[in-house]
Formats: C-alpha cells, sequence, structure tokens
C-alpha cells in the first residue's frame, strides 16, 4: 500500500483540524495522505480515489455544517466518503465543535453514522482525544513496497537534511549544488518526518543525505523515531543510497536500527581540530572518489570511533591511526555511507563555516558511490 491513513476534511471550518491531524500523527511515525493543495484549490481527482484505495483507515474532519453540501452529488467530501464506504474502508468521523448529523444525509455516505467517532471539539483534550485516535487506527501502518527494481530516469531526486541553522545548511547545500550536473535535484527537508511522506511519493529518490553534527536526535518521539529509522533502512534495502555523517551512528541518538544497517556504532570521539584523510587501498583499486586527493586534511573537530566493522565493509578513508574515516557497505540492493565529518558545538563544523573544498567533494562522490 502507498498510504495508510487518509484525512478527508471541507475547506471551511475543517482545514485547521486536518493539519494538526496531519502534523501530529506523522510525528507519532504514521503515513498520512494529506491533500494539501486543497486547502487552496478544492479540486478532486483520479489521484484521490487512488489514495483512497490504498489507504487502510480514512479520517473524517466534520466542522460545523460540514456534511451540510453532501446532497449535492459533486460534492467532493461526499465523494471521498461514498468511495471509501465502497472499498470498504474503515472510517474514522472527528467530530469539531457544533457539528450535528444533518437528517437527510444521501444514502450512499449514510452508513458513516455507524462508525464510532472521536469527540475532538474541546481542544484543551486534545492530546487524550489523539491518543484515543491513534487506537482507532490500530497498528502502525507501513510505508509503500519499493522492493520493486528502480525505474530509470533522467533525473535523480536527492533529499537532505541537517542539523545545521538555517543560513548555515543554506549555505552547505548551495555549494553541494554547484558541483553535481543538471539531473540531480535536491529537496532541502526542513524536519526528518519529511522523508516519510516523501518516500511515499511514486518517484522514490535516488540518494538521502543526512548531515549530523551534534547529536542531533532525528525525531524526539520514540515510536516515530523506531518508524523513520525502519523506513530508512529499509530505502537501502531496495536500492537506495543513504549518506550519513558523524552523529548519526553514534550511540547517544539512539539510532538502533541504523546502526544495525552499518553494522556498527560510534561509541566515543577523540577531539582533534585537523583531521588527516588518507585513501585506502581498496579506495584507490575500487577507483571511487576520484575528485580527492591521496592524503588531505578537514576540520572535522573530531575522530569518531568505530569499534568493529563488520566484514563487508568497505573503508575508502582512513586516519594517521588507522581509523576508518569514510567507508560504505552494501544492504539489499542499496549502499549505506558513513563519514566522520563535521562535529558541531556553539557553531557550525569549521569544515562548513570556512569551506574545506574536499569535504564537497566528498559529499558530491558519496552521492554518485557505486562498488
Amino acid at each position: 500500500m502507498s498510504t495508510q491513513v487518509f484525512i478527508s476534511y471541507r475547506r471551511d471550518g475543517g482545514d485547521a483540524m486536518a493539519y494538526l491531524l496531519w502534523d501530529r500523527l506523522l510525528a507519532r511515525g504514521y503515513s498520512i495522505f494529506f491533500d494539501i493543495d486543497s486547502l487552496s484549490s478544492g479540486r478532486f481527482d483520479e489521484k484521490i480515489l487512488r489514495e483512497i484505495g490504498n489507504s487502510s483507515h480514512v479520517i473524517v474532519v466534520l466542522p460545523k455544517g460540514g456534511l451540510d453540501r453532501c446532497r449535492d452529488p459533486e460534492d467532493w467530501v461526499r465523494k471521498e466518503v461514498s468511495h471509501a464506504l465502497r472499498e470498504g474502508k474503515q472510517l474514522v468521523p472527528v467530530r469539531l465543535r457544533g457539528f450535528e448529523w444533518p437528517p437527510d444525509l444521501p444514502e450512499d455516505i449514510r452508513e458513516l453514522t455507524r462508525f464510532n467517532w472521536i469527540d475532538m471539539s474541546d481542544l484543551r483534550v486534545f492530546p487524550s482525544k489523539l491518543d484515543e485516535l491513534e487506537k482507532a487506527l490500530g497498528e502502525m501502518p507501513s510505508l509503500p513496497d519499493r522492493s520493486a527494481p528502480r525505474a530509470e530516469s533522467g533525473s535523480r531526486r536527492i533529499l537532505f537534511w541537517s542539523d545545521l541553522n538555517e543560513n548555515d545548511n543554506t549555505g552547505l547545500l548551495a555549494q553541494l549544488e554547484t558541483m553535481v550536473d543538471s539531473s540531480v535535484h535536491f529537496e532541502n527537508l526542513k524536519d526528518p518526518l519529511d522523508i516519510l511522506r516523501s518516500l511515499q511519493r511514486d518517484d522514490p529518490p535516488d540518494t538521502i543525505v543526512l548531515v549530523d553534527t551534534d547529536v542531533t536526535k532525528l525525531v524526539s518521539n520514540a515510536k516515530a523515531l523506531d518508524r523513520l529509522n525502519e523506513e530508512l533502512s529499509s530505502f537501502v534495502r531496495d536500492g537506495g543510497r543513504l549518506v550519513c555523517t558523524h552523529d548519526l551512528i553514534y550511540r547517544r541518538t539512539k539510532n538502533a536500527k541504523l546502526q544495525d544497517l552499518f553494522g556498527c556504532k560510534v561509541t566515543r570521539f577523540d577531539r582533534r581540530d585537523e583531521v588527516v584523510y588518507k585513501k585506502t587501498d581498496e579506495c584507490r583499486s575500487l577507483g571511487v572518489f576520484p575528485g580527492l586527493p591521496d592524503r588531505f586534511v578537514l576540520h572535522d573537530g573530531e575522530v569518531c570511533w568505530i569499534e568493529n566493522p563488520p566484514p563487508g565493509v568497505k573503508v575508502f578513508f582512513r586516519d594517521e591511526a588507522g581509523r576508518p574515516l569514510v567507508f560504505a557497505r552494501k544492504r539489499g540492493r542499496g549502499i549505506c555511507i558513513w563519514l566522520n565529518t563535521g562535529d558541531s558545538t556553539e557553531y557550525a563544523p569549521a569544515t562548513i563555516l570556512n569551506p574545506d573544498a574536499e569535504f564537497f567533494a566528498l559529499l558530491r562522490d558519496c552521492i554518485d558511490l557505486s562498488f
């Protein structure tokens, strides 16, 4: 299934609650279809029918007078509810303040009245009502089956997220964009949970780049964090490329499934402003990272300690003490790649604030890495 929870709502009076439910359920790890375009256009098309068909549950937001226009056969709320009922979906009505059932509901949506509703007319008890809604939705839904081979296309979607402030993040991405060809299109994510929504699309991304510089948890909610970890792991196994920096597999970030994906975790650090990167024999023999010299220096701030890398890991760069600084592992049909660079304390890493050209070349070559 490409979507598991569909939110049906009317723009007049229901849009704010629909957006709130989408935001909070997404934060709890649910896969949601919420047609944001409907906030401005109210359009109804075949995509809506398809997404309802792909859903296990349909939330129907009911503001005051929310069903009054359903006497019109062309009303899009009526069409959504009617289609969901015909498809045998589990409907969850969400009642807002002032809503009452019309006495003359059309026959094709009358069954909606038989479903147990969630009363969200009082926002002071919203958290407990959200828990009630989650129970009604049942088990955590799954994201799309991406096991089919990826289609070849003329462009590449790359999802990009970092925990840097907006200005530093924009500068990093702008520099990176100058180093790739026109077929590469970056999507700058504001929130790691946007990855879940992006993975629902019919055109899955080629690569996901996560720049974590300062022990930043991807998600604070434990259930959502576990869900995101699982979907990132599935993304790699199904043929995607995942590029992670520094703290993504540090023990304190709690990314247990990502640590399992890479087969190891960061346990401690050795603080050092300048870190020497030396190409390994394996890197040279495979011909990867062609844009980088055999030896260069980055201002990483720290050297991560990776204990016991598993068999099959390809180490491409080591420091002078032999510790791995860049390595990759094939998992399923995809590749996961880890970089030591860029510790952040009060400020962004020096490698980014005072750009080391090799850092951007390193990221660029990771985006293209295959072996």
